[in-house]
């Protein structure tokens, strides 16, 4: 039993939303309470009794369902369930019924019970209302001037920000001084009239009103209540400023979205289902619709409404319209997409729909789509057209659009469309290459310089037009570029001359070649008419002496003459032998080979090895690449680029040939390597020694065949090796570069394809 619960425990206990039975005349109706079972203390700290305040928060609700009237002081209905409740306990429960009509009626379930002041306050403590008891203020000749407060609750003292020991020393006139000013609208008075006329008639008083009830505050709106309590008034207020701005919102937002209704140019419509003895679904009826809706398709909706659809749609059953809505009221709460309707065959109309389930029936938006579709496949139409016309083309033609990163940055484009001839170049599929990136397909060209003339083309808006080789992503293709902006797009042109560029070059090759052969044979003419005749000459006049003065026997000069001869004929064998190891590198087309380099330097060293520890050497290797070439003719490179190094050595310091390796592309080489393959792809290898160096001014000349900087007798020699350097790096494609200082040691830079 909740009072004895109360009683036992000395807490408070509330309900809400508590259906309970109401006696008014002579019926038996419903009303809805919250109810609050206040603890009231007595003298030994124990539980004396109990406050029940039963606050109405619904309109009554009698048998046969439909909403009564709202209790009111004319019905004096009074709460059955009391007796039942005083029956348990009844020394321990008085009853504060607080009616929706803000009639207040306080009563004690035993009869004949006193309520003390005491407990009184104790009542109003528990209020969730501000509460207030007055008693009139009267002049001599009985009117009432003001009322006095005589009790208050800490709510009350809460909302008129007024401390609680100030309230029971005020007048109600003398706080609020607008009951004077503000009129009832109800009632018509203003609401301290309507408060004497409670205390006169003791009809009560429930209303709204826009007044100054806080000391801190302008006016804001406040629910009161008033009811008679013996010869005093029970005054109750809440402030509800938030609640009448928000019920005021959602008004207007109704107002609002029913104006959207109305304008919104998407059909909306509200169908119930029309089912035949089975439960099946054979037709619909329209019961709401907005203006937009059938005006789409022909229909005035002033005369839908309560028709059957199949009256305005016929032949609609016989489309997926009606498969879609019946899907939605067995299977799914949703469906979407874009249906056909056609009528009698013909006047074939596209709508976009969705439907969705709405209690028993559904809500359906659609817009009819017709024109927008024919309109779509008139374009798919002509870009198919403009599609097989750009395919017939032989150049590449594509449409880009650029593509930003998160900094709003061009990084990249991608294909809007394209021609067969472009997909063609790229070995795609046309269908593949639309709406990808162009990174995607050629990743390199971001980095070797045609995504930047892209880019510059788009910001810029100033076409232009440029030979571009692309060798990079296994493609070495010299194509004609032509990029120009188009709205907010970038057409590219290209036409791919890689064949002529090719014979171009191989013929410009093989001219370079021709002089360079006629140069070297130029030279070779003059050396075999003067140094390579030298040797045979004095062999001759060696031979004349012999015979003319050491005919008949040989002395020791004669002996000495013969050495001589010797010497020079040992002579011109290291010339001749050196001249033909030259022709035969120059001459030499053998097949190429991968070629380890590391391998390869390893079983050189091998062979300097007696060398190196003559000369006490020290030789540093780094990783060497592994490349294409001819094995016989490196072999040769760096066995005379070695043997330089280990020839031409410092008496001052400790010998010390460095070998090292880097991965270069043409345009970072310095000038070296021309523009056309600015980005190829080389070996970088350098051969560093601290040996005696030699004089930047004979750079050109070392490489040059039979060119010596130091005589014979201090270091031998025939002056052909760096000769055969060079024509080894000339046969592979490559590119030789020398450094030196007299006494600083020298560097010998190769570059070679990868």
């Amino acid at each position: 039993m909740n009072v004895n619960q109360v009683v036992g425990s000395g807490q408070v206990l509330v309900l809400d939303n508590q259906p309970l039975p109401i006696k008014s005349d002579s019926k038996h109706e419903v009303g809805y309470f919250q109810l609050t079972f206040q603890p009231l203390m007595g003298a030994a700290s124990g539980v004396e009794s109990v406050l029940l305040m039963a606050t109405e928060l619904k309109s009554c609700m009698p048998d046969n369902g439909h909403a009564a009237e709202p209790m009111g002081t004319s019905h004096q209905a009074s709460l059955a369930w009391t007796d039942t409740l005083a029956q348990s306990n009844p020394e321990n429960l008085m009853v504060l019924q607080v009616g929706q009509n803000a009639d207040i009626r306080l009563q004690n379930a035993e009869a004949g019970s006193v309520m003390q002041p005491t407990q009184l306050q104790d009542i109003l403590e528990g209020a969730l209302s501000a509460m207030l008891v007055c008693e009139p203020v009267r002049t001599a000749q009985g009117e009432i001037r003001d009322f006095r407060i005589g009790m208050a609750n800490q709510e009350a003292s809460a909302i008129t920000g007024y401390p609680d020991y100030h309230l029971p020393q005020s007048t109600l006139l003398g706080l609020f001084p607008d009951f004077q000013k503000i009129d009832i609208p109800s009632v018509g008075g203003t609401v301290f009239e309507e408060l004497c006329e409670i205390v006169n008639t003791g009809t009560p008083l429930q209303d709204e009103v826009f007044a100054q009830m806080s000391r801190h505050e302008e006016r804001r709106w406040y629910k009161i209540r008033a009811s008679r309590l013996d010869e005093r008034i029970l005054l109750s207020f809440n402030d509800i400023t938030e609640s009448r701005q928000a019920t005021q919102t959602v008004e207007q937002q109704a107002e609002f979205i029913q104006c959207i209704f109305d304008l919104i140019p998407s059909g909306i419509a509200h169908l119930q289902p029309v089912q035949d003895s089975k439960g099946r679904v054979t037709d619909f009826v329209v019961k709401q619709v907005s203006k937009a809706s059938l005006r789409q398709i022909g229909i005035d909706p002033e005369n839908a409404t309560d028709k059957f659809l199949s009256t305005l749609l016929p032949d609609y059953r016989k489309t997926a319209i009606f498969g879609a809505f019946q899907q939605v009221m067995y299977f799914t709460p949703f469906i979407q997409g874009e249906f056909v309707y056609t009528y009698k065959g013909k006047n074939r109309a596209w709508i976009n729909m969705a439907a969705s389930k709405y209690g028993d029936g559904l809500i359906v938006s659609f817009d009819n789509v017709t024109e927008a579709k024919r309109n779509e496949q008139h374009i798919k139409d002509s870009e198919e057209r403009l599609q097989t016309i750009i395919d017939t083309v032989q150049i590449s033609v594509g449409l880009l659009s650029p593509l930003y990163n998160e900094k709003n940055e061009l990084v990249d484009f991608w294909f809007r469309t394209a021609n067969q001839a472009y997909a063609a170049a790229l070995g795609q599929p046309r269908t593949d290459i639309i709406n990808t990136k162009l990174s995607q397909w050629i990743p390199g060209y971001l980095s070797n310089g045609l995504f930047e003339a892209y880019r510059d083309v788009y910001l810029t808006g100033e076409g232009r037009q440029f030979d571009f080789h692309y060798h990079n992503d296994g493609f070495d293709d010299w194509v004609d570029v032509k990029a120009t902006k188009i709205s907010d797009f970038l057409l590219i042109t290209g036409t791919n001359y890689t064949r002529l560029k090719q014979v171009q070059l191989q013929a410009e090759e093989l001219v370079e070649d021709l002089r360079k052969s006629n140069n070297n044979l130029e030279k070779f003419a003059y050396v075999a008419s003067h140094d390579l005749q030298e040797p045979l000459r004095k062999i001759q006049a060696f031979g004349e002496i012999l015979q003319k003065k050491h005919a008949t026997s040989l002395d020791e000069s004669g002996v000495d003459l013969i050495r001589r001869m010797q010497k020079s004929a040992d002579r011109m064998q290291t010339l001749i032998t050196d001249l033909l190891t030259y022709s035969r590198v120059s001459s030499n087309r053998t097949r190429t080979q991968v070629i380890d380099l590391n391998r390869l330097v390893n079983d050189l060293l091998v062979d300097f090895d007696t060398v190196i520890q003559e000369k006490n050497a020290v030789v540093q290797v780094e990783e060497l690449p592994v490349i294409t070439g001819e094995l016989t003719q490196l072999r040769q490179l760096f066995q005379n680029l070695l043997s330089n190094s280990l020839k031409f050595t410092s008496q001052e310091r400790q010998l010390r040939i460095e070998i090292s390796s880097k991965k270069v592309t043409g345009r970072t080489t310095g000038g070296i390597v021309p523009s056309s393959e600015a980005d190829k792809s080389f070996a970088q290898i350098e051969i560093r020694d601290n040996g005696i160096g030699f004089d930047p001014k004979y750079t050109e000349r070392i490489f040059q065949v039979f060119q010596r900087l130091h005589g014979r007798s201090e270091y031998p020699g025939t002056g052909i090796g760096l000769a055969i350097v060079q024509k080894v790096i000339e046969n592979h494609k490559g590119y030789l570069t020398a450094e030196g200082r007299p006494n600083a040691g020298a560097t010998f830079r190769l570059l070679l394809p990868l």
